[in-house]
């Protein structure tokens, strides 16, 4: 539930300022770890996709190994693999904050 729509609800229904930090604490991380694992795990099923996302930064850098932030977004194999992980299984499948 974002800020708008909770100062939109009725009195019954909104929550406060310390119960509304506690759910976007919990949701953050829940879904964050959950879609980690997920891709964590899907890399380990697939070997040959987990060598490609490895080779990416191995590729990436300068001489002395620094890596840029356009050679850290340059890493399309892996932003793809993470993208598909998440259409398939979204960590989150609730969008309108009831359960």
């Amino acid at each position: 539930m974002s800020v708008n729509v909770n100062n939109a609800a009725s009195d019954e229904e909104r929550f406060s300022d310390d119960e509304l930090m506690i759910q976007i604490n919990i949701a953050g991380s829940d879904t964050t770890s959950n879609a980690l694992s997920r891709i964590l795990c899907l890399l380990f099923l697939h070997p040959d996709v987990q060598d490609k996302v490895h080779g990416e930064p191995a590729e990436a850098g300068d001489a002395t190994g620094e890596m840029t932030y356009d050679d850290l977004i340059g890493f399309s194999y892996f932003e793809a693999v993470f993208r598909e992980t998440l259409q398939f299984y979204p960590p989150s499948t609730s969008c309108n904050g009831s359960a």
